[in-house]
């Protein structure tokens, strides 16, 4: 089964950008290529709309961790509800390595060695 297409006029009123040159300079800041056959140009449909919900999804997971799936699907479903029991729980976010070893100043080379490792997880 092909990958389905979105045509460039298309993304263009989803994202309400009239300038087809200004669709194309978000859509290279974003990484979604453009592509050309018998002269119109098209993109990968689900390249463009992760592109557009990255920002959303992004605060998902900041907001939720690693429940943020599951909140994602809740807000698809539209299921109000749902999504108040989730925003009541106090999920709490990963633990951020790199704040707390700011603060630490390794003295020895393998202490060094040991926080660049834990830094590169």
């Amino acid at each position: 089964m092909p990958l389905e297409r979105i045509y460039i006029n298309e993304a263009g009123q989803l994202l309400n950008i009239k300038s087809t040159k200004a669709l194309e300079k978000w859509c290279n800041a974003n990484g979604i290529r453009i592509y050309i056959e018998r002269g119109r140009k098209f993109m990968c449909r689900i390249e463009f709309l992760s592109a557009v919900e990255r920002p959303f999804i992004q605060s998902l997971k900041k907001a939720y961790g690693t429940k943020w799936k599951e909140v994602y699907r809740i807000m698809e479903a539209n299921d109000s509800a749902e999504l108040v029991d989730y925003q009541d729980i106090k999920i709490e976010s990963p633990i951020n390595i790199s704040n707390i070893t700011a603060r630490y100043k390794p003295k020895s080379l393998v202490a060094k060695h040991f926080i660049q490792r834990i830094l590169k997880d």
